[in-house]
């Protein structure tokens, strides 16, 4: 039973237009996707298809409908809906875990589209707990993925309904199912949920003329192509671009392919660089590639006129190479010359660059904090940061760079608009470290809200864990399948050089926690290892990596699987850095609830201290500041008094002082035969021991629980539960540094 919570439904399924890019698409699909590229090899390449696009679209809108049923599989994710999808969500009765979103945004592939209204109808609502009720609630904002509430429907009981609600003009829909009372396992809801587009005719006819254009410009360079190659042929006798098969098909060699692939690729950056960036100062210098059609070709590059370099393109048509920064900390143009002409990035600028990713708490923007209004009008006096944001995009196999339209912003400059929409803990982050560094910072976004760990790792990265197979992993593909974000939203960074990551994901992994343990650290060391070889070796093999331990969920004092999550973080061992995690750093947020939450209490809007408390573990662990006290306390000796029925636990070895805001959050296991408490989850053979006393370094447990003249000591564990305290008010923290003590069990104790 769970109060006042949404509708968290397990086992889903999700399909979304992301996915049109797989197999896993209905046949019709699947055939016209087919023919295009039968009629265009070039489409992969870029080239737009306009005038085929439209008229295909339009046969296929008016006469394909496709319907996917599904349940709720994560909170707080985008999916995309187009003409030909349908989505049905339906609840039947399962456990209601935790707050839950879903976004449903109009989906425009060909740009053609200016208008569409999202709807949800109710097929069935039929709640038969008694007082229980369900709350629908839909949002509508403009262009942006982020508003507030704006009506909200709320029935019992309506099992024939034919209302629909849709969102107005160039607009999205959120779908909301809240518990206004309590639900257990009875119960059933079923809303359709779907697009409904109007073509812009006048755009559509423009392109269908410049489609119409280009189709004869497109059929001219073939022929041209079609003689070349035949005088070619008389010219080299033995040389043949296209070979037939065994069944009389025509198979493009490996010299034809080329050829093709030349004409599609132009001279050019990678997307991810662009004017107003910021490149990697220091020592190792900064990757800089792109593309070119003419294998082996050399390249210079160029910083102001000054020659920083050459390289020669590769036989895949990638050139990369390295700049340096010349020492004067202001904006450069850098080009790129080659026999095909020259390319140029105007205002870059040599800073550190940080990679910011995970799931929603990551994801949450500044337009959702609790001070929104005053951060947004605060960009001014930040123009030292510089803003990159990747869509979500999934992908079965790993992409060389991200395509223009899975950008969501390019190396801009802080402004309302910008930061509004921009990840709040990154933004903060950036704009807390900036004070302390006098070079510029380079904030780069790539987060997907819902999505486990496994999906952010690489195959070779589960492999160390053995982890080949997510039992949870709905089919077909999805954004929580494994490797496909590591793919599509990590991958294309690889060439790119970092100065170091921050994460804040784990909530998806509640429910796998014992892996964590092991995922997490393998995806640490996999990013590290491939950013360093893809990089020219630019990005340390050992670069600074922080994350965000778990904030509270619900207002609860249940144990949940949070516990373990957060200890799994730390690779079972607390606090970091250590053995297993180095050169990593942590905030712990456990002390930072918001249960009036409007995006759910699992999402709390005060994401300043969580940023501080970064940037604070940044400058001593990545950047080695010294007299940087950035770590809760944390303890160092353990002594048990049995006379008196106490336990004193000393933290740091005394070389700090403490503050103790409240008796509570300790507990002790009983143990009758001296055996390990083997039951982290549970309460079983748990029991609380309050602080008797303290003083500036130490305190003193009350034991008197766990007589220990029949039982022993198996135990401790410290804010073990899923939210252990009010806000900034767990027991234990530094005197000195206001930081939270971190979640600990300790097990084999006095034996």
């Amino acid at each position: 039973m769970v109060e006042n919570a949404t509708l968290y439904v397990r086992n889903a399924v999700f399909i979304s237009s992301a996915e049109i890019q797989t197999d896993e698409v209905p046949k019709e699909r699947r055939l016209v996707k087919y023919c295009l590229n039968t009629l265009f090899y070039f489409e992969e390449k870029g080239m737009k298809k306009r005038f085929f696009v439209v008229l295909l679209n339009t046969i296929i809108h008016a006469t394909v409908a496709w319907k996917q049923s599904l349940t709720f599989s994560d909170c707080w994710s985008i999916y995309y809906v187009n003409n030909d999808h349908s989505y049905e969500i339906t609840w039947n009765g399962d456990e209601i875990y935790s707050p839950c979103q879903v976004t449903f945004h109009g989906y425009d592939p060909d740009n053609v589209l200016n208008e569409y209204k999202v709807c949800l109808r109710a097929s069935n609502w039929n709640i038969t707990d008694a007082g229980s009720g369900v709350e629908l609630a839909y949002y509508m904002g403009d262009d942006v993925l982020n508003d507030y509430l704006e009506k909200t429907y709320s029935k019992q009981s309506m099992s024939s309904a034919t209302e629909q609600w849709c969102s107005e003009g160039n607009k999205y829909v959120d779908v909301k199912l809240k518990t206004t009372s309590s639900i257990y396992t009875q119960g059933k809801i079923k809303l359709q949920v779907s697009a409904h587009m109007t073509y812009n005719y006048y755009k559509s006819i423009a392109w269908i003329v410049g489609g119409t254009i280009g189709g004869v410009a497109l059929l001219i360079s073939v022929v041209s192509m079609v003689l070349v190659i035949c005088c070619r042929r008389r010219q080299n006798a033995g040389v043949v671009y296209n070979t037939p098969n065994v069944a009389g098909n025509t198979i493009l060699t490996q010299s034809g392919a080329q050829q093709l692939a030349e004409r599609a690729v132009t001279f050019s950056f990678s997307s991810f660089y662009a004017d107003h960036m910021v490149l990697q100062r220091g020592s190792r210098g900064a990757s800089v590639w792109g593309h070119s059609p003419k294998h082996g070709d050399k390249i210079d590059l160029y910083l102001d006129n000054q020659h920083s370099g050459s390289i020669k393109v590769d036989s895949h048509g990638i050139w990369q190479g390295v700049v340096h920064n010349p020492g004067e900390n202001h904006g450069y143009t850098l080009t790129a010359s080659s026999s095909l002409g020259n390319i140029t990035l105007k205002d870059v600028w040599f800073g550190d660059v940080w990679l910011c990713s995970g799931q929603s708490n990551m994801a949450f923007t500044v337009g959702q904090l609790a001070n929104a209004t005053d951060e947004v009008s605060d960009t001014s006096s930040h123009q030292d940061i510089r803003l990159f944001k990747a869509k979500p995009h999934l992908s079965t196999t790993p992409l060389t760079e991200f395509t223009r339209t899975s950008i969501g912003e390019q190396w801009l400059l802080p402004t309302a608009a910008s930061v509004k929409y921009f990840s709040a803990v990154c933004w903060l982050f950036g704009k807390y470290l900036s004070s302390h560094v006098s070079y510029p910072i380079g904030l780069v976004e790539s987060d997907w809200g819902g999505t486990p760990v496994e999906a952010w790792s690489s195959p070779d990265a589960l492999q160390k864990c053995n982890s080949t197979q997510r039992h949870l992993s709905p089919s077909p593909v999805n954004q929580h399948s494994n490797n496909v974000l590591w793919n599509g939203m990590i991958h294309p960074f690889l060439k790119s050089t970092i100065y170091g990551a921050l994460w804040y994901q784990g909530e998806a992994n509640s429910r796998n926690a014992f892996d964590y343990s092991c995922r997490f650290p393998a995806m640490i060391d996999d990013w590290r290892s491939k950013f360093h070889s893809a990089s020219l070796q630019t990005v340390d093999a050992m670069f600074p990596f922080g994350f965000v331990q778990l904030a509270p969920n619900r207002n609860t004092s249940a144990i949940g699987s949070f516990p373990l999550v957060r200890w799994a973080q730390t690779a079972n061992h607390g606090k970091v850095p250590n053995n297993r995690l180095k050169n990593v750093f942590m905030a712990v947020a456990l002390d930072l609830p918001d249960y009036a939450s409007p995006r759910g209490h699992i999402h709390p809007r005060l994401k300043h201290d969580v940023a501080a408390r970064l940037v604070l573990g940044a400058l001593a662990v990545a950047y080695k500041k010294s007299g940087i006290d950035y770590q809760g306390p944390y303890p160092s000796s353990y002594t048990l008094h049995r006379d008196s029925n106490t336990l004193t636990i000393e933290y740091d070895n005394g070389r700090s002082p403490i503050d103790v805001r409240n008796t509570n959050g300790f507990q002790i296991c009983c143990s009758l035969s001296h055996k390990v408490c083997h039951a982290y989850l549970h309460d079983y053979g748990w029991t609380n021991a309050p602080i008797k006393s303290h003083d500036t370094s130490s305190i003193t447990l009350d034991t008197s629980n766990c007589s220990l003249s029949h039982h022993s000591i198996g135990g401790i564990r410290y804010e073990w539960s899923e939210s252990p305290c009010d806000f900034k008010q767990c027991a234990i923290y530094g005197a000195a540094n206001y930081l939270p003590s971190p979640p600990f069990i300790v097990t084999r104790l006095f034996q």
